[in-house]
């Protein structure tokens, strides 16, 4: 029996069709390089579909579900690394405020003569230029704790000007390329990995084909065979970037997890693309001032704004209510808060290198992701890709029996 399949063998290998027979190894390698870097491009791409939506066609899964993971995302950053209170605890009110001196003293000038003008011509124009310069140099005098004053409300309740989620959500949105970005970096050696591993895993995969098709040969075994190849591989490689989460020790082999293995790399490299992409200064600004929330600052900005108004024409009400009356006084407020909103862009814009340096999101980010349990770790990453990892196993299923189907019309 043993002669006999020895024999059958030594036929086989070197008979005419003995390349045919030795090239089944090679497939397999092939197979599993192939479906595994097919999975990875058609994770991150085409970035917009491509074909007829919106069944027949295909978008890259992170482009795709791009809100949604940056919403995970989100969540998981604000509630386990980063408290919004806690960032805005950092920040100095008096020190932004003097950040932000001289580009608001510069604009309080014009402002404040276009709104009088515009409201109570008579008054303005018939005041001496000292009475026009002193009222002036009384409110640049006061701005500084106004402006203080502001902050300091919004650095205690900053949920209520800040929508963070929405924030990262939407940029997400705009850049579809953000998410491929900031996985691509961050899982740079994981997707080498699974490329690599691909080839490696399918030679041993294909040498055991080879073997049983010396001795049987349906027609369909190289086709199943190399589904069987694809999906396993493809498997078995998205399973080793997460486990074992613990080091554990097989015969001379050490196994870890590759992210749970690198975890102060990814750390670092997530942290950074994190504060660079996403959470930077630049975007909290302007969500901030445009965001769903802006009528929160708007608010803030009005109540002080305005009670500063009172507190300086206070003594001048009876004065003022003569000439222009309540009502035109109340709009002429009005007016010079929207005034003021407009330019605010300009008078932050001090405050972004500032707060870069105060806020420190990526040391801060990088530093809680290092110290975080290996099992959260692994949450923060892997439920991203989670629910869409059996495409990934069907594509390398369909791939690796096309692969296997060409070999068996072409080869034998």
């Amino acid at each position: 029996m043993v002669d006999a399949l020895w024999q059958r063998a030594v036929e086989c290998l070197t008979g005419p069709d003995r390349w045919s027979y030795l090239a089944i190894p090679f497939v397999g390698a092939f197979i599993g390089w192939f479906t595994n870097w097919k999975a990875i491009k058609l994770t991150f791409y085409p970035r917009r579909f491509i074909g007829l939506p919106p069944y027949l066609g295909w978008q890259g899964i992170v482009p795709r579900k791009a809100e949604k993971m940056a919403g995970m995302a989100i969540d998981i950053i604000l509630t386990k690394l980063l408290r919004l209170e806690d960032l805005f605890a950092k920040l100095d009110p008096k020190e932004m405020a003097t950040q932000m001196h001289d580009p608001l003293t510069n604009i309080l000038p014009q402002l404040i003569a276009e709104t009088v003008s515009e409201y109570a011509p008579a008054v303005w124009d018939n005041l001496p230029e000292e009475a026009r310069a002193l009222a002036i140099a009384k409110m640049q005098q006061d701005a500084p704790q106004v402006v203080a004053d502001i902050l300091e409300e919004i650095r205690a309740n900053p949920a209520e000007v800040l929508d963070l989620r929405t924030m990262v959500v939407d940029a997400c949105k705009r850049d579809v390329d953000l998410l491929n970005r900031v996985f691509l970096t961050v899982g740079k050696k994981e997707f080498q990995f699974i490329e690599f591993s691909g080839l490696i895993f399918g030679i041993p995969f294909g040498i055991l084909q080879m073997l049983v098709w010396f001795y049987v040969q349906p027609w369909w075994f190289l086709t199943v065979g190399g589904a069987v190849v694809g999906g396993f591989i493809n498997w078995l490689a998205i399973v080793m970037i997460f486990n074992p989460k613990q080091p554990r020790r097989f015969g001379p082999f050490m196994l870890h997890g590759l992210f749970m293995r690198r975890q102060k790399e990814v750390a670092a490299a997530y942290s950074k693309m994190v504060a660079e992409e996403l959470l930077n200064t630049q975007n909290i600004v302007d969500a901030i001032l445009k965001g769903p929330l802006s009528d929160g600052l708007f608010r803030i900005i009005s109540k002080h704004v305005k009670a500063a108004l009172d507190r300086q024409t206070e003594q001048m009400m009876p004065f003022i209510e003569y000439m222009i009356g309540t009502q035109r006084y109340v709009e002429m407020k009005n007016r010079a808060v929207d005034r003021l909103m407009a330019e605010v862009p300009t008078v932050v814009t001090p405050l972004h290198n500032y707060s870069r340096k105060v806020l420190d999101i990526e040391n801060t980010l990088r530093t809680k992701l290092e110290q975080m349990p290996v099992k959260d770790f692994e949450d923060m990453l892997h439920p991203v890709f989670k629910e869409d990892e059996w495409i990934l196993i069907a594509l390398g299923v369909v791939l690796g029996g096309l692969v296997g189907y060409l070999q068996w019309r072409l080869g034998f």
